[in-house]
């Protein structure tokens, strides 16, 4: 019973509630991210909406891209011992992208796609 009990019983209940959180509080946990950091930059209001529509599903998309498959390793083959180590370096790693993605300038084709759009309306 070293490594849990692989894909069953608790270790699939803890993988779906995870999964669940993950899914819920991504976009809040990204878009808070985004509005702080600009925030403290003393960027204007308006550059985080265009933040938020513009580049916000990417980060979020990433997200579940990195934390769903991590929690769901973590959860089921990771040893208790060693789970809170391997997220703690996820998130490292993660805090890293987050940052430069918030950082980022927002890619001219974006605005240029929307001012095209909203032209053609």
């Amino acid at each position: 019973r070293r490594f849990g009990r692989s894909l069953h019983g608790e270790a699939v209940v803890s993988t779906q509630s995870t999964g669940a959180v993950i899914a819920m509080f991504s976009p809040l946990t990204s878009a808070g991210y985004i509005a702080v950091n600009n925030l403290f930059q003393g960027k204007p209001v308006s550059e985080t909406l265009q933040k938020w529509r513009y580049d916000l599903p990417t980060i979020v998309l990433n997200g579940y891209k990195v934390w769903l498959p991590t929690h769901f390793f973590l959860l089921t083959v990771v040893p208790l011992r060693h789970r809170m180590f391997i997220s703690n370096f996820v998130g490292v790693l993660w805090t890293g992208y987050l940052t430069y993605a918030a950082n980022k300038a927002i890619s001219p084709e974006n605005l240029d796609k929307q001012g095209t759009q909203d032209e053609g309306h």
